[in-house]
């Protein structure tokens, strides 16, 4: 499983729409998107990541060859969003994960030497985003995840070490925010993965025991952990938190007790699983929007992978 490099951060990897289906869990509809040129076998396929007010999704899909390309997905149109400096071999390329309201984009690129870098892409022009205390050996860097309308990003980096640690970026300044629950072993530790318009950023960990856990930082306080009920304890299980938006809606993935991974939303207090009724192997909500669409994926027989646009029913 791809995701919100949670997965990337914790396991160191023209647009079709196709009709809609009725959600398995959840009330609402799914809008799929499969872009043409996504391969169709295990960890390939397409991934969308973020989404805006406005409706527009960034994400990115990868190849037969399993390199990795950047999409943008704006009422119709579809737009390729590919770091100059990005590597073209297996397991590289471009991954935009957040876009705020007025278009800007940030994410991540795997470059020739397999070191993760992060961007910005404002204007028509990248900008390469490293955090000073990032690793700069394969499968180590800096993955940036949210940017709020001011410009805010927020996101992860592994260090030399192989930890990963939170890290905020604001005016310039990095700043980096380790839950105090989180391990500090090899491919544990802390990533914030979405920022919203009043500074509160939606995070996920990884403890000591390997379990995984959400959590929210609202300006330095730390929230008490973020625990789906359905979600199983265990090394590489629990609950990851992806987006948050201004009113403090939540949303993310858990992890069952037999591995397979369920899209959540967490609205006033109440969970709420959605899955994809295609996914055979899993459904992962990404982010969701102010205006309360989710984007996310789904896992097919052959574990590729399937976006989608979720709906939710008024009222």
């Amino acid at each position: 499983m791809k995701r919100r490099v949670i997965a990337i951060l914790f396991a160191t990897a023209s647009l079709m729409f196709s009709a809609v289906h009725a959600g398995a869990a959840g009330d609402g509809r799914f809008v799929a998107i499969d872009v043409p040129n996504a391969g169709t076998a295990a960890g390939q396929g397409t991934f969308p990541s973020g989404i805006n007010k406005h409706g527009a999704v960034v994400g990115n899909y990868y190849s037969s060859t399993n390199q990795g390309f950047g999409f943008l997905y704006d009422h119709g149109h579809f737009t390729a969003v590919n770091d100059p400096h990005a590597g073209t071999g297996a397991f590289q390329g471009t991954d935009p994960l957040s876009i705020n309201s007025h278009g800007a984009m940030v994410g991540y690129y795997v470059g020739s030497a397999g070191v993760l870098h992060g961007f910005l892409y404002r204007g028509g022009k990248f900008t390469t985003l490293n955090d000073p205390r990032a690793g700069t050996s394969a499968s180590q860097g800096t993955i940036p995840q949210g940017i709020n309308d001011d410009g805010d990003i927020a996101g992860g980096y592994i260090d030399g070490a192989g930890v990963i640690h939170g890290f905020t970026l604001i005016d310039g300044r990095y700043k980096t925010v380790d839950d105090p629950h989180a391990g500090t072993a090899v491919g544990q530790g802390t990533a914030l993965c979405s920022t919203n318009n009043h500074g509160a950023t939606a995070g996920a960990l990884v403890d000591a025991q390997g379990d995984h856990h959400g959590f929210v930082d609202r300006d330095g306080r730390l929230s008490a952990l973020i625990n789906d009920p359905n979600a199983a304890n265990g090394n590489g299980l629990g609950t990851e938190t992806f987006g948050i938006t201004d009113t403090g809606e939540m949303a993310g993935q858990y992890f069952d007790a037999s591995g397979v991974l369920h899209g959540f939303t967490l609205i006033r207090g109440r969970f709420t699983t959605i899955d994809d009724p295609k996914g055979v192997t899993g459904t992962s909500i990404q982010s969701l929007a102010d205006t309360g669409e989710l984007v996310g994926y789904y896992t097919d027989g052959s574990s590729a992978a399937h976006g989608f646009v979720f709906f939710p029913d008024e009222g």
